[in-house]
């Protein structure tokens, strides 16, 4: 009659487990398996095609990140007399790939005794509303000899220019 709870005894012992060695019956190796030489050419040849196009993947990947900062941005602005902290504006690198250009026209208004911009008015838009808030908060940073002009029109262009292919 076999015990509930323990397995049949194996083994010189009789312990009620089997052993964890290997069996002697069983000489091969686990795992390998033989192959022709033909089916060993058929492999070299998938690694090497799943390697080629690792390779052209890769260099499409690197081709279509290099597109977006192809575009040069030119930012030119007016420098208006009595200016004596000039911030410039700065295009943001988000927006190269939609290579956006506009010039547009700023009133600034000064406060005369400080010579802080209080107030950045568009008196012609740029054509993007983000680059017309690019250059008033660059315009809010300038400062101004105090005593001067309490109101100056300064001009700002935007110019982008390059490559600008974007892939979806």
């Amino acid at each position: 009659m076999a015990q509930l709870g323990r397995a049949p005894a194996s083994g010189a012992g009789g312990r009620g487990f089997k052993s964890h060695q290997p069996d002697k019956k069983c000489l091969k190796p686990q795992g390998q398996t033989l192959r022709s030489p033909d089916s060993l050419n058929a492999m070299s040849r998938n690694v090497h095609t799943r390697l080629k196009t690792a390779g052209v993947i890769v260099v499409i990947l690197q081709w279509a990140s290099l597109s977006s900062h192809a575009v040069e941005i030119d930012v030119s602005v007016g420098h208006p007399p009595g200016v004596i902290k000039y911030v410039y504006p700065e295009y943001p690198a988000k927006f190269a790939p939609y290579a956006w250009s506009g010039k547009g026209v700023f009133l600034l208004k000064v406060n005369p005794k400080t010579g802080e911009v209080e107030e950045v008015k568009v008196l012609k838009t740029t054509g993007h509303v983000l680059l017309n808030e690019v250059a008033a908060k660059a315009f809010f940073q300038w400062r101004f000899q105090p005593g001067g002009a309490a109101q100056v029109q300064v001009p700002c262009e935007f110019y982008a220019h390059g490559f600008s292919r974007t892939l979806h």
